[in-house]
């Protein structure tokens, strides 16, 4: 079983966030787990993804940038850090949008995917993840 961790990164500070792509991932790929969190998720929220993504065969973390390269990465930034030091196989970095620092740290993982529009994140998604 997989697990899909959903990124958001935002200059919204309304502290309303949902993830676009839940009910998307829930319909193509039932069995695959889902975890979202924005850039101003709590810090103390990692651990928990940590342990998920250490109890779970394949994982994939898509970042989704609707944001400018000004905004702080917060959670993001610390999430991809943690997982650029425990690289695996078993970790896909998919990023959405354009910033310089995310494709940067994108390219440490030996499975990374950048796209633009929410289709070709699709297309790519239903790539990585096969059949279900």
């Amino acid at each position: 079983m997989g697990l899909f961790i959903y990124v958001a990164v935002h200059g919204d500070n309304t502290g309303i966030f949902q993830s676009p792509w839940e009910q998307w991932l829930r319909q193509h790929f039932p069995s695959w787990a889902f975890i979202d969190l924005d850039n101003q998720s709590d810090p103390t929220f990692l651990s928990y993804i940590q342990q998920a993504i250490k109890e779970h065969d394949r994982t994939i973390v898509m970042i989704d940038v609707k944001a400018n390269t000004d905004t702080p990465l917060g959670s993001a930034f610390t999430l991809l850090q943690r997982l650029v030091r425990e690289e695996s196989d078993r970790t896909v970095f998919v990023l959405q949008g354009k910033q310089m620092v995310l494709e940067k740290m994108g390219k440490a993982f030996r499975h990374f995917y950048q796209t633009v529009s929410q289709e070709e994140t699709e297309q790519r998604l239903i790539q990585i993840l096969g059949v279900d």
